[in-house]
């Protein structure tokens, strides 16, 4: 580091004004910019800025630490209030399901390796990107922790 520190600054001594410029290669320039998008920092802000009077809404604020085992309070909660993934569809720009996709992601990214918010308005294959867990209705008890687990193992 210091050798780097040393070579940037003789070069701003021969060139005023000259600053260093990080070239990614082209795969790391298209990764982040879902990173930094500007739709999802404003969702992500908004989401945060939410949070308290989320977790308030929904009940026992204190569970709500970004742990593993909260996604299970979470999970019992979405059950209760949604009989399948239709109808958490029909519902997802409501603050209840866009505050519980905010706080899946934030355990996912708190809990797993390298994991960060990504921006992608369309799918692999073009169709319109959809909530990852709309299908809890047909899953057993558990799902979101076991997902978030297998997230921490192959990211």
């Amino acid at each position: 580091m210091a050798r780097l520190r040393a070579a940037v600054a003789e070069v701003r001594e021969r060139e005023p004004g000259w600053e260093p410029v990080v070239v990614l290669p082209a795969e790391e320039v298209a990764r982040k910019a879902g990173t930094d998008h500007p739709e999802l920092m404003a969702w992500l802000d908004r989401r945060v800025a939410a949070f308290p009077g989320w977790a308030g809404e929904v009940g026992t604020p204190e569970r709500w630490d970004f742990g593993l085992d909260s996604l299970e309070l979470l999970e019992e909660i979405v059950r209760e209030r949604f009989a399948d993934g239709e109808e958490i569809l029909a519902e997802k720009r409501s603050e209840f399901v866009q505050g519980a996709v905010w706080y899946i992601g934030e355990v996912v990214r708190r809990n797993a390796r390298a994991v960060e918010w990504q921006y992608q308005p369309r799918g692999r294959f073009g169709e319109p990107a959809g909530i990852p867990w709309a299908d809890v209705g047909g899953c057993r008890a558990g799902s979101f922790r076991r997902a978030v687990r297998r997230v921490g193992r192959n990211g």
